[in-house]
């Protein structure tokens, strides 16, 4: 995998052009970019994992213009939760102020609207990857999959790169949805040199120090958001079912 989890190469110029407020400088220089696998030493399958390539489908057709033959890995979640975990990311980040029943209640054009609701649309999406690269080159899981059976999960994937399954060990939970116990942890970590100070003290942080810096959080959307979240996806998941040709009824039923 390249030396940055996500370079977000492919989508760089439509992040720019939307202004997003995450903290992160996408590569976009070609020469960085492939420079980003310079160790790959004769492996088999090489990859990246910028999740903002599946809602920009500009994005999957430059990637498709540079990598015609590449297969799509595409693991979706409940559109729902995806939404809700979304905004406690940006909660603990400190990038949203407003509370997230008045975000899907409020303007629908915002950048807070579409990194929480419309990257939630998946069947579109989806089928601008198995229109460009082919069903047998697009691999389709869910997160409810990979929490069954995180192993089970993996030798799918890896039968599909057409790799060797070797023994994967699941348990770092990246993106947790814990709140900082204090206003300053929260801009701390949500500053810019987070990252910077993140990897020297890497590994340092004890469950007891953490307990300390942070708690399992304290808000939760109302139950009449999550209800009109879950009718306003229902058709859309309806329409994933048809273009996948696989069952997602227990996401809005």
């Amino acid at each position: 995998m390249s030396s940055v989890k996500e370079p977000n190469y492919f989508s760089f110029p439509d992040i720019q052009a939307q202004k997003l407020y995450y903290n992160v400088t996408p590569v976009s220089d070609w020469q960085k970019y492939t420079a980003l696998f310079n160790d790959v030493n004769g492996a088999k399958a090489i990859g990246e994992a910028s999740v903002s390539y599946l809602y920009y489908p500009d994005a999957a057709a430059r990637l498709h213009e540079a990598f015609p033959h590449a297969r799509i890995v595409i693991v979706l979640r409940n559109p729902v939760e995806r939404a809700w975990s979304h905004y406690m990311m940006d909660h603990k980040l400190n990038l949203v102020s407003k509370s997230f029943d008045e975000i899907i209640r409020g303007d629908k054009n915002s950048l807070h609207y579409q990194q929480y609701v419309k990257l939630g649309l998946y069947a579109k999406q989806v089928e601008t990857y198995l229109n460009l690269f082919g069903a047998d080159n697009v691999f389709i899981g869910t997160h409810d999959d990979m929490k069954r059976d995180f192993n089970l999960f993996a030798e799918k994937v890896c039968k599909f790169l057409n790799i060797e399954a070797s023994p994967f060990k699941n348990g770092h939970k990246y993106n947790s949805a814990e709140q900082p116990r204090h206003p300053i942890v929260r801009i701390l970590y949500g500053s810019p040199t987070r990252r910077a100070l993140a990897k020297k003290i890497a590994g340092r942080f004890t469950p007891a120090v953490k307990e300390l810096l942070f708690k399992a959080p304290d808000i939760k959307p109302e139950t009449e958001t999550v209800e009109s979240l879950r009718a306003f996806y229902k058709p859309d998941l309806q329409r994933l079912e048809t273009v996948t040709c696989l069952a997602f009824r227990e996401w809005y039923e």
